[in-house]
């Protein structure tokens, strides 16, 4: 139902997935995929108030895979003249049309949010795009304690949250693999595409497209 990925630069070096099991719709599945393996897993039950997906990702129509919406925002930031210094990428279908979209939170040095971009999972369209520079009192409301973004940062809602945050994951039976910790690099304006990730190697993972005969 749905995927997040945080801290990219441009890729995650972990995606989070969440599924459901439809013998027990309430109850929610969530895996930590590293390297095309599972690392970690917990399940839970949804609470009304959570911003969680509902509707299952028809994976037959995903065109755009995550490098090409990171290349997407990043020219569209390019143009707005903003920068970023990492990516929060969530994958969901936002209403009963089943369209998957790529919600891209870019987040500089600070790791405020400084734009966040809805993008056609079919087609790569930008369907919206919202800006917050930083020195406006936008920026400033949006990143405050109480603001939009710190609220909705612990679910998969469209300011880029973490599902991951509300409860530890247990680990799995498969092998773990660490996760380095994250650690900020100096602010590109705006980052290029296809940048390393953060350590500098290639640990990054991408999600990719259904390629169709």
């Amino acid at each position: 139902m749905g995927v997040a990925g945080f801290y990219g630069q441009d890729q995650p070096q972990q995606w989070r997935l969440l599924a459901v099991d439809t013998r027990v719709p309430n109850l929610l599945n969530e895996y930590a995929m590293q390297a095309g393996k599972i690392v970690g897993e917990r399940h839970f039950s949804r609470r009304p108030d959570e911003d969680l997906p509902s509707i299952v990702i028809p994976l037959g129509n995903l065109r755009i895979d995550s490098p090409q919406a990171f290349a997407i925002a990043n020219e569209n930031a390019r143009r707005a003249g903003v920068g970023f210094d990492s990516v929060h990428y969530q994958l969901r279908c936002r209403d009963l049309r089943k369209e998957p979209v790529w919600v891209i939170n870019l987040i500089d040095q600070q790791q405020n949010t400084v734009g966040v971009q809805y993008l056609s999972a079919i087609t790569g369209e930008t369907l919206r795009s919202v800006w917050h520079r930083p020195g406006t009192q936008e920026y400033s409301n949006v990143n405050a304690p109480d603001g939009i973004f710190n609220k909705l940062g612990k679910t998969i809602g469209d300011a880029g949250g973490s599902i991951a945050k509300k409860s530890p994951l247990k680990k799995s039976n498969a092998k773990t693999v660490p996760v380095p910790n994250y650690h900020p690099q100096p602010t590109r304006t705006p980052v290029q595409t296809g940048s390393e990730s953060s350590d500098g190697d290639s640990t990054s993972t991408t999600v990719k497209k259904v390629v169709h005969p």
